[in-house]
């Protein structure tokens, strides 16, 4: 038992760990009224364990699940632990850390904190000091979902989702948001005033898409993430969409579509923002996006905004035609639909028996030019370029 033990940082333990170095706590220990004072800035940290972790060292150490703290003190940060390392993320905190800081009856407010020495320059991303590392072991729910492929910094866990550590996929991110969307029960009878819904997912580096994405939120954007969330995200988000992968777009609400036509559904927005989509031969559908129109049920359909922006569009490989459009309507789109395409680039695609663009209508009902509007984009070099074909 260490017990009303004090010092300026690591009141009970104070541990370097050098190369090849390992720290272990894994018996009965007992830390009770510990404290970490200061005198400084600097001090102050740690009530009960500092752990110093350092440059060439392994994340070697282990505080383990029979470690007990009660009534520890720190001035600054990190009552119960306090870990100085390199990289918090890379240290993968709820491997290291493993005694029950989830109890309810656990105290988490300043419990657990941690500083990183690598720069931002490094880290490619916002340097954590002085940082409340039990928040990155804790559940996390959002409305605001951030991607990456890249599992050295991600992972498909109950506590993905943040900036810090990103989910992988994008279905699994989906059941990070923690607004339900819309359903038939759910879903206002009366629009004025009422609460919308915004679903956003940011995409680092680049992500597959191997399952269909449909939600009913009043507002979606999928784009990249920006240089002020990731220092290295200095070029677009990166899509790939694979197997059954799409983005589905309906003037239809998914209960309507199942033939609940008399309950109504709400208008959605979908903004698709800096990203790069890269046209695969791994791919069972037509079209990345898919809008899906309902003609004869105008009468109950909801308003539809599609904007595309700051997109580029390639194929992953020369060696092949691409048979999976980017923007597909089926059966046709409708004049509850409107699309707009900003600064969309597609160069050097050759497609055979589909096109990169693909809007069937009805010119006895609806304009196209009500219904699409093209800014600012290029295509060139390809056998099928922006096709939109009229139905008879």
């Amino acid at each position: 038992m260490m017990k009303k033990c004090k010092a300026l940082n690591g009141g009970g333990i104070y541990s370097t760990i050098s190369t090849m170095e390992q720290f272990i706590i894994n018996e009965e220990v007992y830390f009770e009224e510990c404290e970490a004072f200061s005198t400084s800035l600097q001090q102050g940290r740690g009530g009960a364990i500092y752990i110093n972790v350092g440059q060439d060292a392994p994340y070697e150490f282990t505080v383990g699940v029979n470690l007990h703290f009660n009534l520890n003190k720190a001035s600054q940060y990190g009552r119960d632990l306090f870990i100085y390392c390199k990289n918090i993320i890379v240290m993968k905190p709820d491997r290291r850390i493993l005694y029950d800081m989830l109890n309810e009856t656990y105290d988490k407010v300043n419990a657990i904190f941690g500083t990183e020495y690598a720069l931002e320059t490094e880290l490619g991303r916002p340097q954590m000091i002085d940082f409340d590392i039990l928040s990155l072991m804790l559940p996390y729910y959002n409305d605001i979902i951030y991607i990456s492929q890249d599992q050295s910094i991600s992972e498909n866990t109950y506590k993905c989702g943040r900036i810090y550590l990103p989910c992988v996929t994008l279905s699994y991110a989906e059941g990070k948001v923690i607004t339900p969307e819309w359903n038939a029960d759910t879903v206002p009878l009366d629009r004025t005033g009422a609460q919308q819904i915004n679903y956003t997912y940011i995409i680092f580096q680049g992500i597959e898409v191997t399952l269909p994405f449909e939600t009913e939120v009043d507002n979606v954007v999928i784009r990249g993430a920006f240089p002020d969330e990731y220092l290295f995200a200095t070029q677009r988000g990166i899509l790939i969409f694979t197997q059954s992968g799409q983005i589905i777009c309906s003037d239809l609400s998914q209960w309507q579509q199942q033939g609940q036509l008399d309950q109504r559904s709400i208008n959605q927005n979908f903004y698709i923002h800096h990203l790069e989509f890269v046209l695969t031969e791994d791919s069972e559908i037509k079209s990345i996006i898919k809008i899906i129109g309902s003609s004869s049920h105008n009468n109950y359909g909801r308003n539809v905004e599609l904007k595309i922006e700051d997109i580029i569009i390639y194929q992953e490989s020369s060696l092949y035609n691409i048979t999976c459009g980017f923007l597909v309507a089926e059966p046709i789109i409708t004049q509850l639909v409107r699309i707009s395409i900003v600064d969309v680039i597609a160069e050097d695609i050759y497609m055979i028996d589909t096109a990169l663009i693909d809007l069937q209508y009805e010119p006895d009902v609806i304009q196209l030019d009500n219904i699409l509007s093209n800014q600012h984009s290029k295509v060139a070099n390809q056998i099928q370029k922006f096709l939109l074909l009229k139905k008879d």
